[in-house]
């Protein structure tokens, strides 16, 4: 999911309240920004927000400037990350005894229960096959995994009197704790600043994401939450079965067969930039810097028959909406900084 983040409190009900994202100098997605690129993070929140920005940074602007080499200097590093997620609690889930007891407490106090003689109240014929069977199904250990990611960024850097070069190239991998949960997504950013002489320098600033994202129904922990610990979740060949009670409860797993729920997101971006700077005095500078953003998403849904909502209502559904975004900014600035005496400077 995108970054939600707010600066100056909540300014709107239903507008957007988050900040204004400055990337080297123009205006961009934190989402698809590599963190190991970042160099510095300003934060704008007062009135200089909008003195600068105006109306688009009425939120609050966020300033990140991306990494440059130090001057005579080559390096290569590589920054490699693995780690795992756990769930610190699931709901204590009562099975055997613990959960006929329960059942059977909760109806006392409401005066449906008195005696096991009772239970036929409690637990239906389907539902007892499966207590005399000892099926006790753990659905939060079916659905649920161990969550982890993979982070690995190779980068290199090169600076001398003329021309300063920083390139990098970034992987993520994260696996849900929900079964079927991934994220994978490519980076690379090329950094390029030449200085042809006192007056002049140029550069480019190039970058480029990939991801793809496979998401589950978030709501299965809901489901979950709604169904006895009882049954047969899959059959002798491994298939989820319909309904694992025999009754009218659908398999809250029926999402997770992957021939019968996908929601797939692609997403591929691309932000070019150049610029050129001048200074022909001492304190004047003119820098004019052009960027541009694309961006294209591919998001593909698919229920089938078998999936939860293919059970619950014969729905099945399937579509494949693609989105191109494009935009870019012409940029001119015009700098002037100069001293009084020594204790006052202007700009």
């Amino acid at each position: 999911s995108g970054v939600n983040m707010t600066l100056r409190g909540t300014r709107s009900i239903n507008g957007d309240n988050s900040p204004l994202f400055i990337i080297d100098g123009m205006e961009g997605s934190y989402d698809e920004l590599n963190p190991n690129d970042i160099a510095s993070i300003e934060v704008l929140k007062d009135a200089s927000s909008t003195a600068v920005y105006g109306a688009a940074g009425a939120n609050g602007v966020i300033i990140i400037t991306t990494k440059t080499p130090k001057k005579d200097k080559f390096s290569i590093d590589l920054d490699a990350y693995y780690g795992w997620n756990v769930i610190s609690s699931f709901p204590e889930v009562n099975r055997g005894e613990d959960y006929i007891n329960f059942r059977r407490e909760a109806q006392r106090t409401v005066g449906a229960w008195n005696s096991p003689a009772d239970d036929g109240n409690l637990f239906p014929s389907y539902m007892q096959k499966y207590i005399d069977n000892n099926q006790w199904v753990d659905w939060f250990d079916l659905a649920s995994q161990t969550g982890i990611t993979n982070s690995y960024n190779l980068s290199t850097s090169y600076s001398n009197d003329r021309v300063t070069s920083y390139f990098s190239l970034g992987y993520y991998n994260l696996e849900g704790l929900l079964k079927g949960d991934e994220l994978e997504r490519y980076s690379a950013r090329a950094k390029i600043d030449f200085k042809a002489n006192e007056m002049v320098k140029y550069g480019l600033n190039l970058y480029a994401m990939y991801s793809e994202n496979d998401k589950r129904y978030s709501r299965i922990w809901n489901r979950i939450l709604c169904m006895p610990p009882l049954g047969t979740p899959y059959d002798e060949d491994g298939n989820l079965v319909d309904y694992p009670l025999g009754d009218g409860n659908m398999n809250p797993l029926a999402d997770m067969g992957e021939d019968q729920y996908v929601n797939n997101v692609k997403t591929l971006s691309v932000a070019p930039q150049i610029y050129v700077e001048l200074t022909p005095l001492k304190g004047l500078s003119f820098k004019s810097l052009l960027g541009g953003y694309f961006r294209n998403m591919k998001e593909s849904k698919y229920t089938g028959t078998k999936s939860y909502q293919g059970l619950e209502s014969g729905l099945v559904q399937a579509t494949i909406p693609n989105t191109f975004t494009y935009n870019y900014k012409w940029q001119n600035i015009l700098t002037y900084n100069f001293k009084i005496k020594e204790d006052h400077d202007f700009t």
